[in-house]
């Protein structure tokens, strides 16, 4: 019984992790179109708007497809406490930002290794979108983890492939970048889990009060309360109903003279 609270609790955790995951899609995606518009542009006007352009659907076609399955999985009428079911829908979130991930990594293509004269406002953009994907994403780790990690690695590769001074000190700032957001991620997660597995225990806890105040606490039987309560909910029903009330003189004084395991036995 315990194991089994403790997976409906997971579940739960899960579905609020999925639930924040999606509602933040619906914000960074279309942030990303924009800024890959931006890059769009910007190589279109130096010369490289083929392979831009290429880039460019390719990147919003998976924005399409990640905005597509939070749009299905909202109307997806899941158990909620299918534990198996939550953890699969949140890996088809996470394998989508790694595909994320490796498309936004191609702009080290576009810039010829961070070479060419729009390298720094491609740099920043990518900052930005990296910040952003662990801001919209710190619920669920591995997503945002999935995306930053290819594009600041390889970016970091392709400054180091320089040879210069400074291009070490920027791809060592950029692993420190890197490390900081992915250290972020992981403690925006667990205060997530945290949040959400006090507000499911506190919603368990006060649902067991409320059954409890309508039930006698030696025989299990409802009291007057949880009577009225019953009766009310039958109120919208095709009836007709019966209620028994058992009336036992003296019983009282059985339950103090005998005690009340003598008392449940009669």
């Amino acid at each position: 019984m315990a194991l089994k609270k403790e997976h409906a609790l997971e579940a739960r955790i899960l579905g609020d992790q999925l639930a924040d995951l999606r509602a933040g899609l619906f914000v960074s995606m279309p942030i990303s179109a924009i800024l890959s518009g931006l890059i769009l542009t910007v190589q279109a006007l130096s010369g490289g708007g083929f392979a831009a352009a290429i880039w460019f659907l390719v990147v919003n076609a998976i924005n399409a497809a990640r905005l597509g399955l939070a749009r299905y999985q909202l109307k997806e009428t899941g158990h909620q406490d299918d534990l198996t079911g939550i953890s699969q829908r949140l890996r088809r979130f996470g394998i989508l930002a790694l595909l994320a991930g490796f498309a936004w990594s191609f702009l080290a293509v576009l810039t010829a290794g961070y070479t060419t004269p729009q390298a720094p406002l491609h740099l920043i953009i990518l900052a930005g979108i990296s910040a952003g994907a662990v801001t919209y994403g710190s619920s669920y780790a591995a997503a945002a983890i999935n995306f930053i990690t290819p594009p600041l690695l390889i970016t970091a590769a392709c400054l180091l492939a320089t040879g210069n001074f400074e291009a070490y000190v920027l791809a060592f700032a950029v692993l420190l970048f890197l490390g900081g957001l992915v250290r972020a991620v992981f403690v925006g997660q667990a205060r997530f889990r945290e949040a959400s597995r006090l507000t499911h225990e506190a919603e368990r806890l006060a649902a067991e009060m409320e059954r409890n105040s309508r039930e006698d606490h030696l025989t299990a039987l409802l009291n007057r309360r949880g009577l009225e309560h019953a009766i009310s909910q039958l109120e919208n029903k095709d009836g007709p109903f019966v209620a028994m009330l058992i009336d036992l003189d003296g019983f009282k004084s059985v339950n103090d003279t005998y005690g009340h395991r003598t008392g449940d036995e009669l």
